[in-house]
């Protein structure tokens, strides 16, 4: 069971994440950067295993994205860098 998880690819990850966040108070389906999330964590995934970065920090990454996307608008510009400074407080 534990190797089928370290198997599993992004798509069934995100598909986990997604069910089990519908549970977390700060999660809403229908918040605007929903349409772009698959993207987003994709995204995530690539630079934490670039990075080396364990999963408990890529899923607290993804946690605060979503928390700041669904409390602020943030333009495309600078969706990477709200990112990036989400990686830097969840490594810390």
């Amino acid at each position: 069971m534990y190797q089928e998880k370290l198997t599993a690819n992004h798509d069934e990850v995100y598909e986990i994440m997604l069910m089990n966040q519908t549970k977390n108070r700060f999660y809403h389906p229908n918040a605007p950067h929903i349409e772009i999330r698959k993207t987003i964590t994709d995204w995530i995934f690539q630079v934490s295993q670039d990075l080396k970065i364990s999963p408990d920090t890529t899923c607290a990454i993804i946690a605060y994205v979503d928390t700041i996307l669904c409390k602020t608008e943030v333009s495309k510009e600078n969706l990477q860098l709200v990112i990036l400074t989400c990686l830097i407080l969840a490594s810390k």
